[in-house]
């Protein structure tokens, strides 16, 4: 304790510096092979993008639907109004809460987004329509909740998948056996851990691998992403299929930013397609809220006359009823009537009376 050690310490010079890159001819060539090579991949997509400014994150959730939902259902109604077919949609939910969680897949096209996007092209009324756009949200938002909690089909099969391919490459299989895996890019280990004792080893993949379905599946033809930061003014990717769109978006309050890019689509009538639904439904919407909450111009009060509804003026008087009349029986009577009795004419009288003598000037003597 208290010795000093007299080591040298290690000086570093973080004052920022030019890289000086010493380049030979032959990495001169490589790059500019390089840059050809990249030109004529970005050259192979477009991009375009609409800035909708007619409503936004605070219109939508006014009128209770989830934001990112209710923009989900207009990809899809989007895309079947353009081509007339629905495709395999891709959305990514975060796995946070899991330690290392990364992504899972939210598949947007269910029965009910299915229904709605039928319905929204059809001649039913607009509360229909309406009513079936708030079950697909509905629905959209638990399937939304149950991936971020792990409970989505996506990288589970592809994790069964990739074990399948593993053994197989194993056993000599090869790593083409069956089918190709349908997230390319992502290679499989070389090597399988050891087989249980008493199992078999796999000669083929699956039959569940080997199935159209689950290629369809793995195909994306609409690939799309919430970026959910609405500082940035828009945001995009390139499309996972040859024949799909990618599409990136952001829900900022009163506005939404969405940048679609694919490989020479109808991706600017697309764009369009999306506008026109986001126009059409806003106007159902709002249609629909003002006839729930509409107020009436006048109002009929417990006698029987019609009022104003702002100022309370009376429009029309009760049928069969005078109310001038009405007013001197109630001042006389207080209300109550003497009908087929003798002595109203008295009390009238003697009612009169006692008004007159109202207000009349007394004498001390008189008190």
């Amino acid at each position: 304790p208290g010795e000093v050690l007299n080591e040298p310490r290690e000086i570093v010079d973080t004052a920022p510096k030019k890289l000086e890159w010493k380049l030979t001819s032959e990495i001169r060539t490589a790059i500019r092979f390089a840059e050809t090579r990249l030109s004529d991949l970005i050259c192979q997509n477009e991009c375009e993008v609409l800035e909708f400014k007619g409503y936004g994150k605070n219109f939508i959730t006014k009128h209770g639907f989830s934001p990112d939902a209710f923009v989900q259902m207009c990809f899809q109604a989007g895309y079947y109004g353009l081509y007339g077919h629905i495709e395999c949609t891709y959305e990514p939910a975060m796995t946070k809460g899991f330690f290392h969680g990364r992504t899972e897949a939210i598949r947007t096209v269910q029965p009910p987004s299915v229904a709605f996007t039928k319905t929204f092209y059809s001649e039913q009324s607009n509360q229909e329509k309406i009513d079936k756009l708030r079950k697909a949200c509905e629905h959209h938002v638990k399937v939304t909740k149950e991936c971020a909690m792990g409970l989505g089909q996506d990288r589970h099969l592809y994790a069964l998948y990739c074990l399948c391919q593993r053994e197989l490459q194993g056993n000599g299989g090869g790593p083409d056996s069956g089918r190709s895996s349908p997230s390319d890019g992502i290679p499989s280990p070389p090597t399988s851990p050891p087989l249980p004792e008493g199992s078999k080893p796999l000669a083929k993949l699956p039959a569940i691998f080997t199935d159209p379905g689950y290629g369809t599946l793995g195909t994306s033809i609409l690939s799309t992403s919430n970026c959910g930061n609405p500082a940035l003014r828009l945001f995009g990717f390139a499309p996972v299929a040859a024949d799909g769109f990618g599409i990136g978006y952001i829900i900022k309050d009163d506005a939404i930013s969405i940048a679609a890019t694919s490989k020479h689509l109808q991706t600017k009538r697309l764009l369009a397609t999306m506008q026109s639904y986001l126009l059409d439904v806003q106007k159902m919407i709002v249609g629909l809220y003002k006839a729930a909450n509409e107020r009436s111009d006048a109002f009929v009060d417990h006698s029987g006359a019609l009022r104003d509804v702002r100022t309370g003026t009376v429009l029309v008087a009760p049928a069969n009823v005078e109310q001038e009349e009405e007013d001197d029986a109630d001042e006389i009577t207080g209300g109550y009537s003497f009908y087929d009795s003798g002595e109203v004419e008295s009390f009238i009288a003697k009612r009169k009376r006692e008004r007159r003598r109202v207000g009349r000037i007394l004498h001390i003597s008189e008190y």
